[in-house]
């Protein structure tokens, strides 16, 4: 059921509802026609606003209406309401997942999750003396996230308001000792996905003499060992303020896209519980070509993540196929369902045959 849930709300991310249109043309016909028109391309502006970062939505806020017909799957109609040549109404666009992550590749933009689950930051600063602070208001780490994260409002990154009641629900003692209790008592109070705590360690006379910062990034969860750590180097040109700020500024920067995601840390949408999950293939192809057709037909389906070949002779390809859906049985159902059987190989243990419905049938007719 968890699985099931959380698969649901990936789907539910690429599904933009309750976008209001009302057109007014020279009939209601042409009005309503419009207004799904219009529709499209303001769902997608609020679809990329919530799966782009900041500095990668101009690359595309101008994609043309016919581009964006071809990302969507369906759309559902809500209040509508024709009054002589006005039409209104609510839509509810759902986008295609698959062609959409195709379209942010060809772009070389990362898919990122924004704000449906923001994720909560806890910043702690450690001193050379092994002081450590993470509530105090003369934390120079907090301050700096502070500023930055007022600085970009659409960011998916928060901070907590460290009042009292924040204070008396979390030390750094909790933190160290990965009390997950009251570690997802604080973040239910603000409605967070993750929780990360990121260290920093300050000092200016390491190695080559140049001020550096140190940072942990953890992942606070049942699998806590989950973590980055990276070092800044900065310049005398810089206050500490200013080296400060330029470190959270850029580490913000790769937190919205898969930065973490590559050292498994799971804070967007391609680091889901499912993703693991694969089935080893042999698809019987005639020739390269063929194949080339195959491949780019089962990349396109719901649910396949990732391809990845293992083997191609004259008359076979042998892959593994990563796969998203709850369990082998419901992903056969969705290949089935895009004109793919799937059968267990009598001759090769753990390996599936892949094969197309139509071919299947042409050989029972011959």
């Amino acid at each position: 059921m968890a699985q099931e849930a959380e698969r649901k709300e990936v789907a539910d991310i690429f599904t933009v509802r309750d976008v209001y249109v009302e057109k007014t043309t020279e009939n209601a016909s042409d009005s309503r026609q419009a207004a799904i028109a219009e529709s499209e391309i303001l769902a997608f502006q609020k679809l990329i606003e919530l799966i782009v970062s900041d500095k990668d939505i101009p690359k595309i806020k101008d994609t043309p209406p016919d581009e964006i017909s071809r990302l969507i799957k369906s759309f559902e109609v809500d209040e509508e309401k024709i009054s002589g040549n006005t039409y209104k109404a609510a839509f509810h666009v759902s986008f295609n997942q698959n062609e959409v992550k195709k379209f942010l590749q060809k772009k070389e933009i990362a898919l990122v999750e924004k704000k449906n689950s923001p994720t909560l930051i806890l910043p702690i600063y450690s001193y050379v003396n092994g002081q450590q602070e993470l509530w105090e208001t003369s934390n120079p780490w907090w301050q700096a996230w502070s500023g930055a994260i007022s600085e970009n409002k659409n960011s998916s990154i928060i901070l907590p308001l460290g009042d009292i009641e924040d204070l008396s629900a979390l030390n750094i003692e909790d933190i160290k000792s990965s009390n997950l209790d009251k570690i997802n008592e604080l973040a239910k109070k603000y409605d967070a996905k993750d929780t990360l705590v990121v260290e920093a360690k300050f000092d200016d006379t390491k190695f080559t003499g140049k001020p550096i910062i140190e940072v942990s990034i953890r992942l606070l969860d049942k699998d806590s060992d989950n973590k980055k750590d990276v070092s800044y180097e900065g310049s005398y040109e810089q206050t500490k303020d200013e080296f400060f700020n330029s470190t959270v500024k850029d580490i913000i920067e790769k937190l919205e896209t898969d930065w973490i995601r590559k050292v498994e840390v799971k804070l967007d949408l391609d680091k889901q519980n499912n993703q693991g999950k694969s089935v080893a293939l042999s698809i019987p192809i005639k020739n390269l070509k063929d194949w080339l057709g195959i491949k780019s037909k089962i990349e396109s389906i719901d649910y396949v993540s990732k391809i990845e070949v293992l083997g191609l002779t004259s008359n076979e390809a042998k892959i593994n196929m990563f796969y998203e859906s709850a369990d082998l049985e419901e992903f056969k159902y969705y290949l089935t369902q895009s004109g793919y059987n799937l059968k267990q190989k009598s001759d090769e243990e753990g390996v599936w045959l892949l094969e197309s419905i139509t071919s299947e049938q042409e050989s029972v007719t011959q």
